[in-house]
């Protein structure tokens, strides 16, 4: 700070100018702190929203995945099994644990096993969606009835598969 000569020989006015400079910088810090207070609750008002808003569809979508008739799931790229619904349990008559990180293959029948696996194959190679028929074995008589399933990627941010969407219905009674 630059001072004249005549006002720097007086301490007291020396003190007040430089507690003005002072006072006038706290208060610009003041209104920037204010305002980014400001921006912050409204920032958070917002993520809350947005939150409560992402509970409520996974709500829904839980809700739907449960009551429908179909088998839906989600795989890894893989095809290992991360969620199942409700229908596929009361089919294989299995646990949800029994489903996690393992594939459908133990549940296929055997003559259609090799073709579905080598339809899998081109789909994850290509990453494109797929359908395919196939019989399921249904736990409470033993009998293979046959379903069709529809399989989706799942994108990344990047535009890569993550994972896969199935989704399979019973034809059985219209084949």
């Amino acid at each position: 700070m630059i001072v004249p000569k005549e006002v720097a020989s007086d301490p007291d006015t020396l003190l007040q100018a430089a507690y003005k400079k002072l006072n006038a910088q706290m208060a610009e810090r003041n209104h920037d702190l204010f305002k980014t207070v400001q921006y912050l609750e409204a920032a958070t008002k917002e993520r809350d929203k947005a939150i409560a808003v992402l509970k409520e569809n996974q709500q829904f979508y839980r809700l739907l995945s449960e009551t429908l008739p179909q088998f839906i799931w989600i795989s890894q790229i893989d095809g290992t099994v991360e969620t199942i619904n409700q229908a596929w349990l009361d089919y294989t008559q299995t646990s949800h644990d029994d489903n996690v990180n393992v594939t459908f293959e133990k549940h296929v029948h055997p003559e259609d096993l090799e073709a579905c696996r080598r339809q899998w194959q081109q789909a994850k190679a290509q990453g494109e969606p797929f359908q395919i028929k196939y019989r399921l074995k249904r736990a409470k008589d033993g009998l293979y009835r046959w379903h069709q399933t529809h399989l989706q990627p799942i994108r990344d941010w990047r535009g890569e598969t993550s994972k896969w969407l199935g989704i399979a219905t019973d034809i059985h009674d219209k084949k």
